[in-house]
């Protein structure tokens, strides 16, 4: 899932349909006061540009987004392989690449201490997890036909990354010109930048870590950031 620092890769064309899209997008945003924004109005918002990009541009466009603590995340594009050959070993299953069971991944995170959200199990799925930078954990989706291992960028993550000023660094970036905000009900603020609806972060007050949830569809990392309850520790 950081200063909201803009990709240095050159976005790809959009044709006139799509630009004019995304100027009324960007008007929208100008006439309203952050970070305000209504649960329903930021769900417009993250639905209305759904281009997909390579998964060259995706990389590119990941590791060139900040953490809003100032710190790159290199994150989502480095969930993909192992780095290790027996995937039985505990590094290799912290590594990103071994496809665990619900039970295993509680498991593991129970008995080795991982402070790490989710989004709740999903039917017929398995987890990977991914622990390799210190103070950042990623948490990845492998739905039914997926490959542990794939390089595909259709998988669900979320990111937990130890941040101190979490909240404040968060809720900041809503006053940025491209960003888009929300204060839940519970306190919690809710932040993704209009141009990646695809990466939505999470902060709580007083708490130290700040939640990063991708999902293909922008709509759905949105809702998850907005649903009550819904991102919660993994717990054993």
């Amino acid at each position: 899932m950081s200063s909201d620092k803009p990709s240095k890769k050159k976005a790809p064309a959009r044709n006139t349909k799509k630009a004019t899209t995304a100027i009324s997008t960007a008007s929208k945003l100008d006439s309203i006061e952050k970070p305000t924004l209504t649960r329903q109005a930021m769900l417009e918002l993250a639905g209305e540009d759904r281009e997909r990009h390579t998964p060259a541009f995706f990389i590119g466009l990941v590791t060139a987004v900040a953490l809003l603590s100032a710190f790159i995340t290199f994150g989502i594009a480095q969930q993909i392989k192992p780095t290790v050959g027996n995937l039985t070993t505990l590094a290799a299953k912290t590594s990103g690449g071994v496809c665990l069971s619900e039970k295993e991944l509680r498991d593991l995170v129970s008995k080795q201490k991982i402070t790490a959200y989710w989004a709740g199990p999903v039917s017929d799925a398995t987890y990977s997890i991914n622990t390799s930078t210190a103070g950042q954990v990623f948490v990845r989706y492998v739905l039914k036909g997926q490959n542990c291992d794939s390089e595909n960028k259709d998988f669900r993550v979320i990111a937990t990354y130890q941040v101190s000023g979490a909240y404040d660094s968060t809720k900041a970036a809503g006053s940025q010109s491209n960003g888009v905000s929300l204060a839940n009900p519970d306190g919690s603020i809710v932040y993704f930048n209009k141009n990646v609806p695809t990466n939505v972060y999470l902060a709580y007050q007083g708490l130290d870590y700040q939640i990063e949830i991708y999902d293909p569809n922008p709509k759905e990392a949105v809702t998850l950031a907005t649903t009550a309850n819904k991102i919660e520790l993994i717990k054993g």
